[in-house]
């Protein structure tokens, strides 16, 4: 029992040990390319500039071989730290898309209002550069992320309402033409509540028994 418990923590003290030295080494190393950047900028060798960079991106390269070298000697294994790493990088990438899409939408509804490239109830259509029938209709709706267009009626059926993000006016050539009554974006927008409730369905059908 004795002998076990000797193994086990001479085990811990030779892990703490090469963690140690990991990190002296690390010290040393970048203490050691540091001073010899050092050398060649007070040579004139390289510019202020590069020896900047090259010292932040030494830095970093260190930290990050101490850290996985570490890491090995506690037993996490190479492939897990690489799954964690590509993991969170995938999550970072992800909500940089999904937060990059909602401020361009909201920042070009803001640009929308502010150039009035067109209005509520004008006829307006998106050309295509390669050619081809493009997205028109009315505008009948304009909101922070969306302005919904409705086709007009054929044979007697209604036109389908098309809801196009607004970023992409600013990526398309656009036809307007004036309608007989329209309303400004910004006052549009301005007279939607901000939260609107659904209205409770008071069929007979669906009334609540007595």
């Amino acid at each position: 029992m004795n002998n076990l418990i000797s193994e086990k923590y001479a085990d811990i003290g030779l892990v703490v040990l090469s963690i140690l030295l990991v990190i002296v080494l690390g010290f040393f190393i970048y203490f050691f390319l540091k001073r010899s950047l050092k050398i060649l900028l007070a040579k004139n060798t390289v510019n202020e500039t590069f020896y900047l960079m090259a010292k932040n991106v030494l830095k970093w390269l260190i930290f990050l071989s101490v850290f996985i070298i570490i890491l090995q000697q506690i037993g996490i294994k190479l492939n897990s730290i690489f799954a964690v790493l590509l993991t969170l990088a995938g999550m970072v990438a992800i909500g940089f898309i999904a937060v990059w899409s909602i401020l361009s939408n909201l920042s070009c509804a803001l640009f929308l209002i502010l150039f009035n490239m067109f209005q509520i109830g004008d006829e307006i259509e998106i050309m295509e550069t390669v050619g081809g029938p493009g997205m028109k209709g009315r505008v009948h709706d304009f909101n922070v992320m969306f302005t919904s267009l409705v086709e007009d009626a054929v044979d007697g059926n209604e036109g389908f309402v098309t809801q196009i993000p607004n970023n992409i006016f600013f990526q398309k050539t656009i036809r307007r033409k004036k309608g007989s009554k329209t309303v400004n974006l910004g006052q549009h927008l301005l007279s939607k509540p901000v939260f609107q409730l659904k209205k409770p369905d008071s069929s007979p059908d669906k009334a609540a028994p007595r």
